[in-house]
């Protein structure tokens, strides 16, 4: 596809969409749609931004005829920049400027009415006047912002496509964190991945997989969506969480050696790379180390198998390599010595396979639910059980963040026995700092006996319940795990513990932490060292690791009163229907007279801030059971909701295609867009499908 001019309307327009023919070193330009053709020389041309802060901004010139000039803001946009920005390597356009922003330039402008696609790699190959044709001063030369030049670096890793991500930035190295799983996708990796040049994705990591940085954190919860070509040109979320170096986010790239037939990317045939085919490796003489090298360049931690004999099924094409001899230290398999595809008789049936730490699954069983009892490991088929001897609450932290389960509340080496189990892991040594099982040293064998069974108790097997309280929303606290119920240690028991357990358990927000003023009850306490901010989803998140095993100290109880009521079905805690417990059940409240008063006493009530918008006719759905309050009319001033005055449940004939509900402002996320930073740019709020804020009265 080449660039040249049509005559149209009788204005003189470039086009991208021409073929060239060369006849008779005559170069003739054809347009796609055969209606024009011209003839003339191939013009070189280039691009430049001039009088801007820095090489990435500036006014727009371009290079024809041995000259530079410049390009006329009549229709320029900001898909126009986007190519600009491209084509010098500068990132995304972040703005568009117009009437000369970066002052007039001199001699001729060369482009008018440009108009691209947004997919051109040159701004010469969007459709525009050319230079003859074009009525514009220099009062109108166009200009651009762009993001600038983004170095992108794999660090801390086994090789060059794999480690931690870092950018270049601002004349430094900085990394890229993420605090929520939709910001560190597939799809964004994707994307790094072909930017380096390593392939295909094979892993994305979160919470520093790769060791943390002491540098400064350049990106924060990047956004990939459509067809981004550089990790630069994606956005950054507007959710302006606290994002730090545990929670610096990496990749794991290749285009060398995978893993197939496998239950996962971790375990299966190995196979390579070569001339753009995979091809299999020979099992002859394949061992230990060459199997943890493999594991290694896939970041799948060590070997705990190595298979032979086409274990994961007969390859196809090629065999790549034979008589694999690794020490166990090199960066890829392809760097061991080894035999070509020439100079083998192997076969299909002899393939090599390798079995990863990172493939081995984990599960409890004999507990009360998926977070606790015996721990079993998954391994060439079957379950097998783990042993128990020198288990601690160190491997226990392992095997809870595994199964994400929470914080390890205690161990367990007898009571989840399961008596003539094979054993399949033993002498188990973990420093409780490892994302698996299989990355912490442990021996490994079939015929390994052992008469105590580990296992363990996460946090998210706990659950919670009041008691003693005259509603179902305040009293003592109680926990249940490993089939017993018991108190909550008191010491130290305050309105944030007291505001976890209230969200908890549905019953809104939490008016008071009143210790043991529901009793001190006869039950054991199981629950010890809560220490909560109020943010937490749930009161074992609050605990140390070992908990379930310490001891309490002066207040053997810990009790609160909640606000009975809650929102359902909206964008966060913070909006939706409006439901409140009464008489053992939840039930709605009418929309009939609902005004931003009563919205306001329930955004207040529920610590959500003030009340947004007032919502009836079941905006967020039908509620179901009884509607308790009709006929509400507040203040606004009041305390509760139940304070307003209404009419109850017999006194009316609402349905609940009426049913109340309420936006409050808490439940809003903000964000700064287009800026040059996380730091600036325009204000956008995510408001009932996302809104930009007006500039009026803006100061």
């Amino acid at each position: 596809m080449c660039v040249g001019f049509i005559l149209r309307n009788s204005e003189t327009y470039w086009v991208a969409d021409m073929e060239k023919l060369n006849i008779a070193g005559i170069i003739i330009y054809i347009t796609m749609a055969g209606a024009t053709m011209v003839t003339g020389p191939s013009e070189s041309a280039s691009v430049r931004l001039v009088n801007g802060t820095g090489p990435c901004s500036g006014r727009v010139e371009v290079y024809h005829r041995g000259q530079w000039g410049t390009v006329c803001d009549n229709s320029w946009d900001i898909i126009d920049a986007k190519v600009v920005c491209r084509q010098l390597g500068c990132g995304k356009a972040l703005d568009v400027k117009y009437r000369a922003y970066f002052g007039e330039g001199s001699g001729d402008i060369l482009m008018s009415g440009v108009n691209c696609s947004g997919s051109e790699e040159t701004l010469l190959q969007c459709n525009h006047k050319r230079v003859g044709s074009i009525k514009c001063g220099h009062d109108e030369d166009a200009g651009v912002v762009c993001s600038g030049r983004v170095d992108v670096r794999l660090a801390a890793g086994s090789g060059r496509c794999s480690g931690r991500v870092e950018v270049y930035r601002d004349d430094q190295w900085g990394t890229v964190c993420a605090t929520d799983i939709y910001d560190w996708t597939a799809r964004s990796t994707g994307i790094l991945c072909k930017e380096l040049g390593c392939g295909k994705t094979l892993s994305s990591t979160r919470n520093a997989f790769f060791g943390e940085s002491s540098g400064k954190i350049a990106m924060t919860n990047v956004m990939c969506y459509f067809n981004e070509d550089s990790i630069s040109d994606c956005p950054e979320s507007w959710r302006k969480r606290h994002c730090d170096h545990t929670h610096e986010v990496g990749v794991l790239c290749s285009d060398t050696v995978q893993l197939v037939g496998g239950p996962d990317r971790c375990s299966g045939r190995v196979e390579v790379n070569y001339n753009g085919q995979w091809g299999s490796v020979c099992g002859d003489e394949w061992d230990l180390d060459d199997a943890r090298v493999v594991c290694r360049e896939l970041g799948c931690g060590g070997s705990v198998g190595v298979k032979r004999g086409a274990h994961f099924g007969e390859g196809g094409g090629p065999i790549w390599m034979s008589g694999v001899q690794c020490s166990g230290q090199e960066e890829s398999l392809t760097r061991c010595l080894h035999d070509d595809s020439a100079s083998h008789s192997c076969g299909h049936d002899d393939d090599a396979g390798v079995i990863c730490s990172e493939s081995v699954k984990v599960r409890l069983v004999n507990g009360t639910n998926r977070c606790s009892g015996g721990v079993e490991v998954y391994y060439d088929g079957q379950w097998r059980p783990v042993c128990g001897e020198d288990w601690d609450i160190s491997e226990a932290e392992v095997v809870c963040r595994q199964l994400r389960c929470g914080r390890a509340l205690d161990y367990k080496n007898k009571s989840f026995f399961r008596e003539g189990s094979e054993i399949w892991m033993s002498g188990v040594n973990c420093s409780g700092l490892e994302d698996s099982l299989g990355y912490c040293l442990h021996n490994h064998s079939g015929s390994h006996s052992c008469g105590h069974n580990a296992g363990v108790v996460c946090s998210d097997s706990v659950e919670v319940r009041l008691v003693s309280g005259s509603q179902p929303c305040s009293g003592r606290v109680e926990v249940n795990y490993g089939g017993q119920w018991g108190r909550v240690c008191g010491d130290d028991w305050d309105l944030n513990d007291a505001e976890v357990v209230c969200g908890q358990i549905g019953c809104g927000q939490a008016l008071k932490a009143p210790g043991p003023y529901f009793g001190v009850g006869k039950e054991p306490v199981l629950l010890y060292g809560v220490n909560c901010t109020g943010q937490e989803s749930s009161l074992t998140q609050c605990v140390q690791s070992g908990s379930g095993i310490s001891s309490c100290g002066q207040q053997p109880a810990g009790g609160v009163i909640c606000s009975p009521i809650r929102l359902v079905n909206g964008t966060s805690h913070c909006s939706g229907r409006v439901e409140v417990y009464y008489d053992g059940q939840w039930g709605t409240v009418c929309g009939e007279n609902w005004d931003l008063n009563d919205a306001e006493v329930t955004c207040r009530q529920m610590n959500c801030g003030k009340a947004l918008s007032a919502k009836n006719s079941s905006y967020f759905g039908e509620g179901s059971g009884p509607i308790w309050m009709s006929g509400v009319q507040c203040s606004g001033l009041e305390e509760s909701l139940t304070r307003c005055l209404h009419n109850d449940s017999a006194a009316h004939s609402c349905g609940h295609d009426d049913d109340a509900g309420v936006i409050c402002s808490e439940s809003i996320d903000v964000r700064l867009f287009g800026g040059p930073d996380p730091c600036s740019g325009r204000v956008e709020v995510l408001y009932e499908g996302g809104a930009v804020v007006c500039s009026g009265g803006w100061d």
